[in-house]
């Protein structure tokens, strides 16, 4: 009998033929997107957290973001993996550390490149993807690309995962299961079959424990407020363990990071009084009492921080049915 998953279920019901070629044929698109890889590794670092085993998860995430294997598939040296998809909201040049740089320069100078400034040679890149598309990229251009790439998404996990513990551990009163196992039958024996990322005792806002179907998410988007009761997945998953409700912890990929400026001539902290905000000018432009510019340097600071949404709602009956049906 068939056992399929909710991705396959997709699949077929999207398009019979794609479901052929992909899940019967074997053809396959070698490309796997970073968002996938970035999720899965974010995945595995948060069930290590909630397992309560003696590691950091950051760790765990730093492991799997250079060798993982996802959907059956291994990919090895992620960080300049030629067949891995970068999305452009996953770089944030603020975030890459001199160390980043400096290992980011050598590797490229090896190639040939000798730009002085990584980012230079990154809009260079981005310039010939954005104006000839990204299969007229050199591979060397996408190892550099996909590495800048990488090393962006992988300081953005800290603060991620420092998010997770500050909102949504605590809203967790208690963990049932991570990674549970279901195979969820219809009348004819077929299966649908897939891991529960956990199921958790969440406080609701009003203070209301309940017993939900969770899902870790990592997205540059926002999730609607009906992300929840709309969500097939979550769905199958409360009807095989009998429960009804469901959870979204969504982490943002898109990174707050409280910049700071302080004038190393006269300690102003860049803050303009007229809007509150952090000045944009180059040198302090700081009046003194000569009447005259300062023109002092600044040293930037940044804090990254990260947002997390929690989304909680019950699943409707109606939604039941309707995925009742389709799994007929």
């Amino acid at each position: 009998m068939p056992r399929l998953s909710n991705s396959a279920i997709n699949k077929y019901l999207s398009c019979p033929k794609s479901f052929d070629y992909h899940y019967n044929q074997k053809l396959r698109d070698p490309t796997k997107s970073a968002a996938l890889l970035f999720g899965d590794a974010m995945d595995n670092a948060l069930n290590a957290l909630l397992k309560g085993k003696n590691v950091d998860p950051l760790d765990v995430f730093n492991q799997k973001w250079e060798v993982n294997k996802v959907q059956g598939d291994e990919y090895e040296d992620i960080p300049e993996n030629l067949f891995v998809r970068y999305a452009e909201s996953d770089f944030d040049k603020d975030l890459l550390q001199e160390e980043d740089l400096l290992y980011i320069k050598t590797k490229y100078m090896e190639t040939g490149y000798t730009h002085e400034n990584p980012m230079d040679l990154y809009k260079e890149i981005l310039e010939v993807k954005k104006s000839l598309g990204y299969d007229q990229l050199t591979q060397d251009q996408i190892r550099i690309f996909n590495l800048m790439n990488w090393f962006s998404l992988k300081r953005k996990a800290a603060p991620m995962i420092e998010a997770y513990k500050k909102v949504v551990v605590p809203r967790i009163h208690k963990v049932h299961d991570v990674q549970k196992y279901i195979a969820l039958e219809n009348n004819e024996g077929d299966s649908v079959i897939g891991y529960i990322d956990m199921i958790v005792d969440v406080i609701m806002d009003d203070g209301q424990v309940v017993t939900a179907i969770a899902d870790n998410k990592t997205s540059s988007i926002d999730y609607s407020r009906d992300s929840v009761v709309k969500s097939q997945q979550l769905t199958i998953y409360g009807l095989a363990e009998n429960i009804n409700y469901g959870a979204y912890f969504v982490l943002k990929k898109q990174i707050q990071k409280n910049k700071k400026k302080v004038c190393n001539k006269c300690g102003y902290d860049g803050i303009k009084k007229e809007t509150n905000k952090l000045t944009t000018a180059k040198t302090c432009d700081i009046v003194l009492s000569d009447g005259k510019r300062c023109h002092g340097e600044w040293t930037e600071t940044i804090s990254p921080e990260a947002r997390v949404d929690i989304i909680v709602d019950e699943l409707r009956p109606r939604t039941k049915e309707i995925v009742s049906e389709v799994l007929e």
